[in-house]
């Protein structure tokens, strides 16, 4: 059962790490929960869980900072498993921050989400997508996106991406994603843009994948200054080609 937050906050000890760490803030040391008050959080360990369904952490506030201080939360229930880790759905002014989402089938769903970031998160094992950015005005910077792809929930030719943007105006900036495996005869791409978007992904590092960026329309974003590495198909297609893209 999904649990709420009730807002204790409390005054941490800084560690030493080379982060800034978030000091006072409402500690988060389960899950899953739910976050319904606006205000700062964070994890003070690594939260570990088994869940087959459902979400680990609900944002379900707008003004919502969530710092992970450098922790985990991990999910060990495997493939199969359909549980997402964190959501936002119809908020504003989110940021998710500094810490490690593993073995989702969605790490981060942030979906009509306004004026918002998630940066400096290191993102494996996302069974289907690692990050779905859907909204206006979202800033999915400074990430690392590893292994994704592999469900087995899905039947069976699943794609797999390691971001998805939709929306207007959302900015995807100097990320790295690496290596992203479809099912079957699914499709794989390190960032696709879904829909027509006025959105940009500028200097982001994409490898081992079908292709580096795809969009499903030819009004579906713009992309510049990318670096690809072994990519199976054409790295580009779809969108539109800002320039220095290799």
């Amino acid at each position: 059962m999904k649990r709420s937050i009730r807002l204790v906050p409390v005054l941490l000890m800084a560690a030493a790490a080379a982060h800034a760490e978030t000091t006072q803030c409402t500690p988060i040391t389960f899950a899953p929960v739910g976050i319904t008050t606006q205000g700062v959080y964070c994890l003070t360990d690594d939260v570990k869980i088994a869940m087959d369904a459902g979400v680990a952490i609900e944002i379900a506030a707008n003004g919502v900072v969530l710092d992970f201080n450098g922790h985990r939360l991990s999910n060990s229930s495997g493939p199969s498993s359909s549980a997402v880790g964190i959501t936002a759905v119809g908020r504003q002014n989110v940021t998710i921050k500094n810490g490690s989402i593993r073995g989702f089938y969605t790490a981060v769903n942030m979906n009509s989400v306004q004026s918002s970031v998630l940066e400096h998160m290191r993102i494996d094992q996302s069974w289907h997508h690692a990050i779905l950015a859907n909204g206006q005005g979202l800033v999915v910077r400074d990430n690392l996106v590893l292994l994704t792809g592999g469900t087995t929930f899905l039947a069976p030719n699943a794609d797999a991406y390691g971001i998805v943007v939709s929306g207007i105006s959302n900015s995807i900036l100097r990320n790295d994603v690496v290596t992203v495996t479809a099912q079957g005869t699914g499709n794989s791409a390190g960032i696709f843009f879904s829909g027509p978007s006025g959105s940009i992904a500028v200097g982001n590092r994409i490898s081992q994948a079908a292709r580096a960026i795809v969009s499903d329309s030819p009004t579906g974003g713009k992309y510049r200054d990318t670096l690809s590495s072994g990519i199976t198909l054409a790295p580009y297609s779809g969108g539109t080609d800002a320039g220095n893209n290799n």
